[in-house]
């Protein structure tokens, strides 16, 4: 709070998870999705798809037949 009592923020610490570009394999790209709906005012569709995915030391993905 400052000395108005006005609260003020001083620090932002936002992250994505490890599996962000997990889900991304599969379609749902949230990055994406959010930078254009915060700087541009546009939703994306998102062209999910079902398969696996086999973490190692890469990610790869299996789409299903």
């Amino acid at each position: 709070m400052d000395r108005n009592g006005v609260p003020k923020i001083f620090e932002i610490n936002s992250r994505h998870s490890g599996t962000t570009y997990i889900r991304s394999l599969f379609g749902f790209k949230e990055i994406e999705f959010i930078i254009n709906a915060l700087l541009f005012n546009k939703e994306l569709e998102f062209a999910l798809q079902e398969g696996t995915v086999v973490r190692y030391y890469d990610e790869f993905f299996i789409p299903e037949k």
